[in-house]
């Protein structure tokens, strides 16, 4: 699970009909750094009183994005995980 953060972003992609939280950057309350960590949850878990199950997964190929937060993001259907990510 991710630590605790403040001024992350949390969107929501769907990926093969299935919706993902995706948590991306924020500060950490308990270690006070900045994050560049790529999170995502499937929804109906997090929801459904099942338990939110979250997975670390590595930003991308080449250089990830610098650290941040009180950042924005904007949600694209141009979205690409890495083929070795599993995500469901």
């Amino acid at each position: 699970s991710p630590l605790p953060r403040k001024g992350h972003t949390l969107d929501i992609i769907t990926l093969d009909n299935v919706k993902y939280f995706v948590l991306f950057g924020g500060f950490s309350t308990d270690s006070s750094l900045l994050s560049n960590s790529l999170h995502i949850c499937n929804v109906e878990d997090a929801v459904s009183g099942r338990g939110a199950v979250w997975k670390h997964l590595d930003c991308c190929d080449g250089d990830a994005p610098s650290p941040r937060y009180f950042h924005s993001c904007c949600v694209s259907t141009d979205i690409v995980l890495s083929p070795n990510q599993e995500v469901g």
